[in-house]
């Protein structure tokens, strides 16, 4: 990596340095599209259960409505929400094999034959991500503009810097509200809709729109976790590009 109190980064001549650089962000072109294209993934599958939750509640709709116990109205909106789930459905299976696709080309390789499934921890390791904000936010206060250099070169580098820091605090925080308050919120709710549905105090709509919302906020949660990743990729590039910068200029923390 770059750190600019390593003997080894010293040793190695311009060249080199560039050559690690263009490496940091060829990585980090690449973390991000598979991150794109895992979101892609997963968001088409929950995209697929919540088609089958709107199938089930139009298909229950139509047999209603034969019986005689469901006027025309609800049954067209039933209907409508199936097709919208539909379209949705197709969309998001078209988004995933476009994201699949830029990622094999940012591979640098064809697609396989079998069935390409991507995976990622479903739990995040902060550790790391804590460590690297640690040390952008210390070159931050260290570093200060000297006669030589750019000031809008400097004043630039350093506002990417705060940017990509708030990005990461601000996707952390999104993140662990999904994980921590708002799925175990939906799932009790879906729990207690089962409950009041067996005790006949709701109707099968109103548990199939709860089992709904659950998914939708499943699915908001994948692009949330995404999105973590995608800024804990930016702040180890962010502090590869700002050592750079301070070696440039001649400041060394």
């Amino acid at each position: 990596g770059v750190d600019l109190n390593n003997p080894s980064w010293r040793q190695l001549t311009p060249e080199q340095r560039h050559a690690l650089i263009a490496h940091h962000r060829l990585m980090d072109e690449l973390k991000r599209q598979f991150y794109a294209a895992y979101a892609a993934q997963e968001s088409s599958k929950v995209q697929a259960d919540i088609y089958e939750v709107s199938m089930i509640a139009a298909e229950l709709s139509s047999r209603m409505r034969k019986a005689g116990n469901l006027n025309a109205f609800h049954l067209l909106e039933e209907q409508l929400k199936a097709e919208s789930a539909l379209t949705a459905k197709t969309q998001a299976e078209d988004r995933a094999i476009q994201e699949q696709e830029r990622l094999f080309q940012v591979i640098g390789f064809a697609k396989p034959t079998e069935d390409v499934q991507l995976t990622t921890e479903t739990t995040v390791n902060t550790k790391s991500a804590s460590e690297t904000r640690g040390r952008l936010e210390s070159l931050l206060a260290q570093a200060t503009i000297t006669k030589e250099e750019p000031a809008m070169d400097f004043i630039e580098r350093q506002s990417k810097v705060r940017q990509a820091l708030s990005r990461h605090a601000a996707r952390l925080k999104q993140h662990e509200q999904y994980q921590t308050r708002i799925l175990p919120m939906r799932q009790q709710m879906l729990d207690e809709a089962v409950l009041q549905y067996n005790g006949m105090i709701i109707g099968i709509f109103d548990l199939l729109k709860e089992a709904e919302h659950l998914l939708l906020s499943r699915q908001k949660s994948i692009h949330a976790l995404s999105d973590l990743m995608l800024s804990e990729s930016a702040l180890s590039l962010e502090l590869a590009l700002f050592n750079t910068h301070l070696d440039q200029i001649g400041q060394r923390p």
